[in-house]
């Protein structure tokens, strides 16, 4: 599983515009209260289509969306993701919540043992 952002416009714009479109399978997630804040996320997933651009990833087995909305911000947070395997929208809110947990904890290694953050250097690529 991947997350897509517009970094890969073709892609990002295609997949938002085919869940938009289409219902897809959902699967809401129990409202979680941590932190101070509450939020709820819902999950939608979607076969992968046969279309440009997504031909061009043939391994793309298919789409999904992650929307979560916190108490304490204005709006939903939209997030978009390819996966090579097909997934039930339960397994693909369960992968979203994974894949976060790695990113999180990366980060939590660069910043603290890497001493990242730390760095003082804010010239081009140079931290």
């Amino acid at each position: 599983m991947l997350a897509v952002k517009g970094n890969q416009e073709k892609l990002f714009k295609a997949i938002k515009s085919e869940l938009k479109s289409t219902d897809g399978k959902m699967v809401k997630s129990k409202t979680e209260t941590k932190h101070g804040w509450v939020e709820v996320r819902e999950y939608r997933v979607l076969p992968a289509p046969k279309s440009k651009p997504f031909c061009d990833w043939p391994s793309i087995r298919c789409i999904g969306e992650a929307m979560s909305f916190r108490y304490d911000k204005s709006g939903m947070e939209y997030r978009y993701y390819i996966s090579s395997r097909a997934l039930s929208a339960q397994d693909f809110a369960i992968g979203v919540r994974e894949y976060w947990g790695i990113e999180n904890s990366l980060h939590w290694v660069l910043g603290t043992a890497f001493s990242e953050d730390a760095c003082q250097i804010y010239r081009d690529n140079a931290a």
